[in-house]
């Protein structure tokens, strides 16, 4: 007996279910439960060398992933050829690491968001916001294309972004 039947239980609650904090508090009706989410996420926050290495690792191979998409998209691709030629990029880029790499991508063709079988022509946005996972840690970052040249909006809107990632990167550091 851990006297956990009895003990103040600081949870998660960011990330308990409404049906889950329900058992938990049929299981331990004695046990006064706090919001811990707040403790944790400064816990969660400070990252050591190693982490900020594999959180870094990602970025990097996001990054290989996003030229091949600049680099190899053209007018007439979908939603689905898009996200192919970012995960060919990533893959290329990971070989021989003995972390495992995960991705998921969200990625949005058009001013006006278009359908995933529709296909990409001059002129058009496609907004990619990108998750690589290295060795269990993701890194997120987000990048801005044009089929074509942008429009002045267009253009102001990826200074913007890219002056975020470049401001979060200079964050990353022990502690």
């Amino acid at each position: 007996d851990f006297g956990l039947g009895r003990a103040t239980l600081g949870l998660d609650l960011d990330f308990i279910t409404a049906a889950d904090f329900a058992v938990i508090r049929a299981l331990l009706p004695n046990c006064p439960v706090v919001d811990g989410s707040p403790v944790l996420d400064r816990l969660r926050a400070v990252k050591s060398q190693r982490e900020i290495d594999l959180l870094r690792q990602g970025i990097l191979l996001s990054e290989a992933g996003l030229e091949r998409l600049q680099v190899d998209a053209m007018a007439g691709m979908r939603q689905g050829d898009l996200v192919a030629l970012y995960r060919q990029g990533v893959a290329t880029a990971a070989a021989g690491l003995s972390h495992p790499v995960i991705t998921a991508e969200y990625v949005t063709l058009g001013a006006q968001a278009k359908g995933a079988d529709a296909g990409a022509v001059a002129g058009d946005p496609l907004k990619c916001d990108m998750v690589c996972t290295v060795g269990g840690y993701a890194s997120d970052m987000s990048r801005n294309f044009t089929f074509g040249p942008p429009s002045a909006d267009q253009s102001e809107l990826h200074a913007i972004a890219e002056r975020a990632f470049e401001d979060g990167l200079a964050e990353l550091v022990p502690g």
